[in-house]
């Protein structure tokens, strides 16, 4: 015989556990709510409704909420009174009168025809059988066909409520013969407020600035919301800050990312890098990163329209898209620091030239005999290295970020001389594959072979690579 040493209680998540049971708990979805209260106090239901919304807006639970108010004994002002057998079976999940189908799964045309011969049967104990079919965008061509004919003549003790994340893939058809009602996204005080309910219920301290963290990275799904603070909890935090947050959410503190913009402001070059060093030596996500610096830019611009605080977000949305690509994940966030608080370069680099030769007599040097190879060493080369940079853009995106960061300091015997701040900058540069690209696109350019050479300069000045058109990238930002 076995024996059971322990047992694991399953805890229910926050969001199943304190699922609203009436409309006015119900949170956000005003326009939905009036809408559907009325109709129930009016007796004036349709067979059909489409729920549209994204995920996480209340589809589902308000899908509940109607079918236990159509189904409720004592309906009071629209509301279920939730005491009555009919209440107390939907709420324990152990109606058989309300049925709810994962189309997703469920999304072939036999089991379309099989939901259609079980309509025909009355409810068991209800007034209406509640069909509640989630995801029903996920339904094929065939199968949606053959839910039309239901829905065009559907039992009068029936009603459908569909649900959909994406409307623009069901049939205009199907959308007709349905009452639709568009679920809005959450906005971050609507959140906060019922993250505010749940600590008093669950018996837990959150504080303003870790409920705006949260609501902000649910980006408008409560769902999301709830399971962020059931990630929290079930590591028996009681006392919940921003940065206890931002700590499980690889996120960083906002105090941060403010002190990341106040030196920004004040072009302090260094001081970023040290502070990009610290986020990292952390452990923090440098794409979650990006996202916080572009919601605090993107609040200021709103407060203050600058030109140069749009180039910035253009920059960072730039440096969040190559951190996916690249294998140094920091040198994107880099690379936008230096040309945010680098002075603008001429768009057109002058050409680079040889070292100072020594003067001599016209009439001696006409004497001289020609020499190509010579002449191939030491001439000037008529090269803009903005140019080379871009040639090598679509071909490789963080070799064209290690040039960005660099720059040609002289020509010396038919080699490229260039300037490079680490170590690493160099070695990645002189790699034989790397090097043969960047020689190649140079003979492009300028028509002589020539030799890249790194040297490693500390000291070298940061730069920005090429001047920017403030109100262009404006444009670009807002796609005027």
């Amino acid at each position: 015989m076995l024996k059971c040493f322990w047992e694991l209680k399953m805890s229910q998540a926050l969001y199943r556990k304190w699922r609203p049971q009436t409309f006015h708990e119900l949170i956000g979805q005003d326009h939905v709510k009036k809408t559907l209260q009325n109709a129930l106090k009016n007796q004036r239901l349709v067979h059909a409704y489409l729920f549209a919304g994204p995920r996480g807006s209340g589809k589902t639970t308000t899908a509940r909420l109607l079918a236990k108010a159509v189904n409720c004994q004592n309906l009071q002002n629209g509301e279920p009174c939730n005491q009555c057998p009919s209440c107390l079976e939907i709420q324990k999940g152990q109606s058989l009168d309300l049925i709810e189908i994962d189309a997703a799964s469920n999304r072939g045309i036999e089991e379309i025809r099989e939901l259609r011969e079980k309509i025909r049967f009355a409810p068991v104990k209800s007034r209406y059988k509640v069909y509640v079919i989630d995801e029903c965008h996920m339904l094929t061509k065939e199968a949606a066909n053959a839910l039309l004919k239901t829905l065009e003549e559907p039992p009068a003790h029936v009603i459908f409520v569909l649900a959909t994340t994406e409307t623009h893939r069901l049939p205009t058809t199907i959308i007709s013969r349905c009452q639709r009602f568009d679920f809005k996204r959450l906005s971050i005080g609507e959140i906060q407020e019922r993250l505010l309910d749940l600590a008093q219920k669950e018996g837990f301290s959150i504080d303003e600035e870790a409920q705006r963290l949260i609501a902000q990275s649910a980006f408008g799904s409560l769902r999301d919301a709830e399971s962020i603070l059931d990630l929290i909890l079930s590591r028996g935090i009681k006392e919940i800050t921003q940065k206890v947050v931002a700590e499980i959410l690889g996120k960083t503190e906002e105090k941060r990312l403010r002190e990341f913009y106040q030196l920004l402001l004040k072009k302090d070059t260094a001081g970023l890098f040290a502070l990009l060093e610290e986020v990292i030596q952390e452990g923090g996500d440098l794409y979650q990163f990006c996202t916080g610096l572009i919601e605090i830019m993107r609040e200021e611009l709103l407060k203050n329209p600058s030109a140069q605080l749009a180039f910035w977000i253009q920059l960072i949305a730039e440096a969040q898209k190559e951190i996916k690509t690249t294998d140094l994940i920091q040198l994107p966030l880099e690379l936008a620091i230096v040309k945010m608080t680098a002075g603008s370069k001429d768009k057109n680099d002058p050409p680079l030239q040889p070292e100072p030769q020594t003067k001599t007599n016209p009439s001696s040097r006409q004497e001289k005999p020609k020499n190509p190879d010579h002449t191939e060493k030491n001439q000037p080369l008529n090269l803009n290295w903005s140019e080379v940079i871009a040639r090598l853009r679509p071909h490789n995106h963080s070799l064209c970020f290690l040039l960005e960061t660099s720059q040609p300091l002289k020509m010396e015997d038919g080699q490229l001389i260039l300037g490079v701040r680490f170590k690493f900058h160099k070695d990645r540069l002189e790699e034989a594959k790397n090097r043969q690209i960047i020689e190649d696109i140079i003979k492009e350019l300028s028509g002589h072979n020539v030799r890249l050479v790194c040297e490693v300069k500390k000291d070298l000045p940061l730069k920005s690579i090429a001047e920017k058109d403030l109100l262009k990238e404006v444009e670009e930002v807002f796609e005027i």
